[in-house]
């Protein structure tokens, strides 16, 4: 694979995290910015501004990543403790003779 052709399959990569990203799928998105880093591992310095990009796109998703999952548990915690409540309401009756 030429320098080139392996720079836009990295590069795709990458557009493929950020569009993975935009929908909440911070785990495909962190996989796929890990998996360009490990195919620049053994790369020269050609490839030092597509690390640098990825490196900072992974710290971006993984910071979003913690936002995302503390919200996600604060709804699960809300739901939780809303449950005694949720459990005391009388359960509706359907209208007599229906």
């Amino acid at each position: 694979m030429t320098d080139a052709s392996r720079r836009e399959s990295l590069n795709r990569m990458l557009v493929q995290a950020r569009r993975f990203a935009e929908r909440d799928n911070f785990i495909d998105a962190i996989a796929r910015v890990e998996h360009v880093l490990s195919e620049l591992e053994g790369a020269g310095e050609a490839f030092a501004s597509l690390r640098a990009v990825a490196q900072g796109d992974l710290e971006d998703l993984r910071a979003r990543d913690a936002v995302w999952a503390g919200a996600i548990a604060a709804r699960r915690k809300a739901t939780v403790d809303g449950a005694a409540d949720e459990m005391a309401r009388p359960l509706p009756l359907p209208p007599p003779g229906g």
